[in-house]
C-alpha cells in the first residue's frame, strides 16, 4: 500500500492508503501501484479512481509520485 493525497491549492481534499490509483494524464491513463518509479505527470480533465472504489472528477492538475507517496494538486469543476 502507498499513501495518496489529493489537494487543491487551498486545502487537502482527501488522504488514504491505496493499492492502485488510475489517473488521467495528458499522454494516457496511468495506473500507479506500490513502489512505482518516481514521476511527475500533468493531469487532464477526467476521473481519478482509487482501488476501483472511490472516484474524483477533476478539471486538471499535477501528480507527483516518490518514496511510495502519490501527491496530486488538482482543480475541480
Amino acid at each position: 500500500m502507498f499513501k495518496v493525497f489529493i489537494s487543491t491549492a487551498e486545502r487537502l481534499l482527501f488522504s488514504i492508503l491505496a493499492t492502485e490509483v488510475s489517473i488521467p494524464t495528458e499522454e494516457e491513463e496511468m495506473t500507479i501501484l506500490d513502489f512505482h518509479e518516481p514521476m511527475i505527470a500533468r493531469l487532464k480533465s477526467g476521473v481519478i479512481q482509487i482501488d476501483h472504489k472511490r472516484k474524483f472528477t477533476i478539471a486538471d492538475g499535477i501528480a507527483y509520485f516518490n518514496n511510495n507517496e502519490l501527491k496530486m494538486i488538482v482543480e475541480t469543476d
